[in-house]
């Protein structure tokens, strides 16, 4: 008993602290529009930490960088070595010819967004890692 009524009295101070970050305005209501706000905000961060494990997998010696050797390893035999360079050239935004984190969410931001505008010469769908 003792340890469901302590479980409990985390989550209501859990959800309290959601609360309280979630009134903007500070009137302790949450109106309609705060409500869709932190919503946002929460799909946001999940957004961003499937990616986050993603760009891990890709950035193999955790130096946050995808280089071409990595891009190399990745793509195997399905692409050509001037494939992996237009792949690393379209992503590169910043010219350092590597694909930091912001690029790569930049990028994925993209195919998402507008996948009938941008057409890059390969697709993250083609790999086998994420099925």
């Amino acid at each position: 008993f003792k340890a469901l009524y302590q479980e409990k009295k985390k989550a209501k101070k859990d959800a309290s602290r959601a609360l309280k970050m979630a009134d903007i305005n500070k009137n302790k209501v949450l109106d309609y529009n705060e409500f869709l706000m932190a919503n946002i905000e929460y799909k946001k961060a999940i957004n961003e930490e499937i990616l986050r494990h993603a760009f891990d997998f890709f950035d193999e010696d955790r130096n946050g960088t995808i280089s071409l050797a990595e891009l190399k390893k990745l793509f195997g035999t399905m692409c050509t070595e001037e494939e992996i360079k237009q792949i690393l050239h379209e992503v590169d935004s910043n010219g350092d010819n590597e694909i930091s984190f912001e690029e790569f969410k930049q990028m994925m931001g993209k195919l998402k967004d507008s996948p009938s505008r941008v057409t890059p010469s390969w697709s993250i769908h083609q790999l086998d890692v994420f099925y």
